[in-house]
């Protein structure tokens, strides 16, 4: 059974960060208690923790996080046969819609949410 889960970090009205976890999903809520403790501008930071709380794992976990397009953790994981830089664009193109799974043709995940943080 799958379950995938999707955590966005708003700031004034705009995605910052998108943890995408392919299985796990689940841990959502244990993602979400960390996100005050750590910085969500450090993508890196966030893919450790989500990891730690059993967030997707590293088969199947995304984190992205603007401005940069450049930055995704576990981007190797985004691929169909071979590694497509198209699929990965298409990650960024859903990227500021908070609940949106890029892993999905019709974007459901079972678990979402939306965390805002202040400037």
């Amino acid at each position: 059974m799958r379950s995938q889960g999707v955590l966005s970090v708003v700031q004034n009205g705009e995605v910052i960060l998108k943890a995408i976890a392919g299985s796990s999903g689940f841990n959502i809520d244990k993602l979400k208690e960390r996100i005050p403790h750590i910085n969500v501008k450090s993508p890196l930071q966030v893919y450790q923790a989500a990891i730690e709380v059993g967030f997707g794992t590293k088969d199947n976990l995304v984190v992205m996080a603007t401005p940069c397009e450049q930055t995704v953790y576990g981007h190797e994981t985004i691929q169909t046969e071979l590694y497509d830089y198209e699929v990965l664009k298409q990650y960024w193109k859903t990227f500021q819609k908070p609940e949106w799974n890029p892993r999905e043709v019709k974007g459901f995940a079972e678990h979402t949410t939306v965390v805002e943080v202040k400037v």
